[in-house]
């Protein structure tokens, strides 16, 4: 690591070139993948949120068959209720998290291209902040997770 430090502190990007061309080869290998990676994720989260939304549709018209109140309630509450924030937060999050990739992917292209430090160090900027939401979304998931199971054994025992 200390390698690193000194070479970003001994020089800018372009006079000297410190960066291994390697180095530079795997980052605009890795911003490709990375590209590629976001565009079909943007594109499979979509497909995720219209089936979470028509999921959550099914089941509060399940729901509406089998409830005592007032259908109207039901219907305001299990298929709004579940499936459109389901829908909304998914793909609210989801978006967002391809939408860091692609900005660490366009960010170190175009700052290998044209050798500009700053846009690299904005791509892993965007890195950055896509390895803390997805830390963050996976706690949330885990914690989610683990309630439910533990809800749904102490219910069945």
């Amino acid at each position: 690591m200390e390698i690193l430090d000194d070479v970003y502190t001994q020089s800018d990007f372009g006079e000297q070139k410190n960066l291994p061309a390697d180095m530079l080869q795997h980052w605009k290998v890795a911003g490709q993948w990375n590209l590629f990676n976001a565009i079909v994720g943007f594109l499979v989260v979509g497909f995720c949120g219209l089936f979470i939304l028509s999921f959550g549709t099914l089941m509060g018209f399940a729901g509406m068959m089998t409830d005592s109140g007032s259908p109207i309630m039901s219907f305001i509450t299990r298929i709004l209720g579940f499936g459109l924030f389901s829908a909304v937060l998914f793909v609210a999050t989801g978006g967002l998290m391809f939408f860091f990739l692609i900005q660490f992917a366009i960010y170190i292209q175009r700052g290998i291209k044209n050798q500009d430090q700053a846009l690299i160090e904005l791509a892993w900027k965007s890195m950055l902040h896509f390895i803390r939401l997805l830390a963050l979304v996976l706690g949330i998931s885990l914690f989610a997770f683990l309630s439910f199971t533990g809800i749904f054994f102490a219910l069945n025992f």
